[in-house]
């Protein structure tokens, strides 16, 4: 017999609490250093936009432009600050969270989906992501919100579900284009629904393609063919070409990772296999494995792949897992038939699961008293309004200083691929009257020229721990 169904009251206190869970350590850590040097760019990318600089012509941007849509639409609600940045990050990728949790019970049963989360909340390098400045965990969360807005639809047929999957689905691939893997999932919801005839569900796959390919067009239209044609295409494929990426093949860097994790792997495994044999679990099963082959299949042929995204590889396991575990407990610890030592023993087995995988320790950068020295003396070397070249954009934007556009990122990928030389960083100071730089992270010290010339120019320095605060006379830079 399975368990009794909950009250309302219930269901409601179990999300909030996972709401909760995934928020509250983030607002804690809304001020931390940077995660990743990527944000920097971004963060600058975003507040360039904003002041009228623009994007791809001006501005380098290696993806379609959505996600700075997201962090202007955090500038215009709060202050052009990291902490406004990331709580829009925070509120995109909560809807995700939320949205995988609502799917999980639509697939299987409740609590599937509150269980998936809960599992998801045990991988430690999740919660310090929930309101990081970069795409991917975005892209993620608005990908779960087109699976969910499709089943809807494959449900009622109703077309403003349809629609806001297409919307949802549309922004994901415009925040990050890898996944555009979700496309198999999605097109799997709509061939296994048995509402719609095989010719419903045709013309329901023409138009949603006809749609995301019309949305799509809209998000790329106001900007620069050229500039999207060099940083989209041509800078992207540049990195592809000269390797710059991890060590080893992606197939091994996916499998190494799912190693790693190995827990929620093989309980998504055991659970795919037993919910396989219930009917009503087989559409799930199937969206689930198709979500996770596409995305093991993506990151297996593209390059250069970076640590960020395998994530992404747990979120179909989790879900299938999460079912796995909430089919436990409905017929083992809350059936009200089964005997008491049979209850007791599976409460046992599923608090062990849980104590080994709740995670040991959780990695938060904090603040270093670095950036808190860099940021005070940028501010009191340089005007509001002045622009700063630096291969640390982060510090930079945390001063409230923009760097010039064309060096709002100072990445190697674009160092090494040539998109970026010591002949584009010395013009662009020269047109921006730089008087400031800032080296920090060993990115410009890559371009001999440049550090040349900057040095020659220098008539003021300052050590600040590992960084390196440059003022110069811009009439002696050559």
């Amino acid at each position: 017999m399975p368990a009794p169904p909950p009250t309302p009251a219930l269901r409601l206190s179990l999300w909030a609490s996972l709401a909760l869970a995934w928020c509250l350590p983030a607002l804690r850590h809304l001020r931390d250093d940077a995660w990743d040097y990527d944000e920097g760019p971004l963060l600058q990318a975003a507040a360039l936009a904003r002041d009228g600089a623009r994007l791809y012509s001006e501005v380098s941007l290696n993806k379609p432009p959505v996600f700075i849509w997201i962090l202007r639409a955090g500038f215009a609600l709060g202050r052009p600050d990291v902490a406004s940045a990331r709580l829009a990050v925070l509120a995109v990728t909560l809807a995700g969270f939320l949205s995988l949790g609502i799917l999980g019970d639509a697939l299987f049963e409740f609590p599937s989906g509150l269980c998936a989360l809960a599992l998801l909340l045990c991988v430690e390098e999740l919660l310090p992501r929930a309101g990081v400045v970069m795409p991917d965990l975005p892209a993620l969360s608005l990908a779960a919100v087109s699976l969910v807005g499709m089943h809807r639809y494959a449900l009622g047929r109703r077309a403003r579900w349809a629609a806001l999957s297409a919307l949802a689905y549309t922004a994901a691939v415009a925040t990050h284009p890898l996944v555009a893997a979700a496309a198999l999932p999605l097109a799997a919801l709509v061939l296994s629904a048995r509402e719609l005839s095989p010719v419903q569900k045709a013309r329901t796959l023409s138009g949603y393609a006809l749609l995301v390919l019309a949305l799509a067009a809209l998000c790329l239209l106001p900007y620069d063919r050229e500039g999207m044609l060099r940083w989209m295409l041509r800078y992207n494929l540049a990195i592809r070409i000269t390797g710059n990426e991890l060590t080893g093949s992606g197939a091994s860097l996916v499998a190494d990772y799912l190693l790693a994790h190995w827990p929620i792997v093989t309980l998504a495994l055991a659970s795919g296999a037993w919910l396989s044999r219930d009917p009503r679990s087989r559409v799930g099963v199937m969206v689930a494995a198709l979500w996770f082959a596409s995305t093991v299949l993506t990151f297996t042929l593209w390059k250069p792949l970076w640590d960020n995204y395998f994530l992404w590889t747990l979120i179909a396991p989790a879900l299938l897992a999460g079912a796995g575990v909430a089919r436990f407990l409905s017929r083992r610890v809350l059936d009200p038939t089964a005997s008491p030592r049979s209850r007791l023993l599976s409460a046992l087995a599923v608090a062990a699961l849980a104590l080994s995988l709740a995670p040991r320790s959780i990695p938060w950068r904090g603040r270093s008293a670095t950036m808190e020295s860099v940021v005070r003396d940028l501010q009191s070397v340089t005007a509001p309004g002045e622009y700063v070249v630096s291969d640390d954009p982060f510090m930079v934007f945390v001063a409230g200083r923009r760097a010039p556009p064309p060096l709002a990122d100072t990445s190697n990928k674009s160092i090494v691929t040539g998109f970026l030389s010591s002949a584009d960083a010395l013009s662009a100071m020269r047109r921006y009257r730089v008087r400031v730089v800032v080296l920090g992270t060993g990115r410009l010290a890559r371009m001999d020229a440049f550090l040349r010339a900057v040095r020659a120019a220098s008539v003021d320095r300052r050590v600040i721990g590992d960084h390196e605060r440059l003022v110069i006379d811009p009439a002696r830079l050559r």
